[in-house]
């Protein structure tokens, strides 16, 4: 095996940095002492910190897109209208396959894009649409049409609640027992992965309740 070039070399650091300490806790400075590199290096490859995470997520983003869109396809042929279910397993799956095939180093790739959706939505947005654009115009038609009693506004909100529940939980595997908290060993588990696309998939289907009606009605009205 040859050795890591200085640009792999902080992209391992940053990813790193990144899932432990987030976006907005992780300096320049920090990368280039744990990828053993200069903070010219670091403008000379990628330019500054934004461009560093992009590149982060473009690494995976590119193979995590046509395993989503090979989901996405699968379903289609054989239902114009598939299950919530099996279109939310389209976001999750792709993720929980990287967790248990890559183990630490996909681990943190999710950490790393569960805390860029909180401190960066807009870098995590561009580089999510660069390569998954049709993906998410695919599985959000495909949700409406199985949802057509609730909103495309609420949908909407609820994908999105949907996506930041799944990257928080999945770079997060702690659940709460009676005795206190219980990290699990395999996130990207089977079992465990389905249990989550059940709770995302429940959230999406569940009737509104009065106010929330009331409130996207007075909404429409007032437009």
């Amino acid at each position: 095996m040859g050795r890591k070039s200085t640009k792999s070399k902080i992209l391992d650091a940053a990813e790193k940095l990144f899932a432990e300490k987030g976006y907005e806790g992780t300096s320049i400075r920090a990368i280039c002492s744990a990828a053993r590199a200069n903070v010219a290096a670091v403008h000379y490859h990628f330019g500054g910190k934004e461009c560093v995470a992009e590149a982060i997520m473009e690494r995976r983003m590119e193979v995590l897109s046509v395993r989503r869109k090979k989901l996405l396809d699968d379903l289609f042929s054989k239902n114009d209208t598939p299950t919530v279910r099996s279109l939310i397993g389209t976001l999750v799956l792709p993720l929980a396959e990287l967790i248990d095939s890559k183990g630490n180093s996909g681990l943190a790739y999710v950490k790393m894009l569960a805390h860029l959706f909180n401190e960066r939505p807009d870098l995590i947005w561009t580089v999510f649409m660069k390569y998954n654009s049709d993906n998410r115009t695919r599985q959000a038609e495909g949700i409406v049409r199985a949802l057509p009693h609730i909103s495309v506004e609420v949908l909407d909100r609820r994908q999105t609640l949907a996506t930041a529940a799944a990257l928080h939980w999945l770079a997060n595997p702690i659940y709460f027992t009676m005795e206190g908290p219980d990290v699990i060993q395999r996130p990207g588990g089977t079992e465990i992965v389905s249990e989550l696309i059940d709770f995302l998939a429940g959230g999406l289907s569940a009737p509104l309740t009065k106010v929330a009606s009331n409130s996207v009605e007075n909404k429409n009205s007032s437009e």
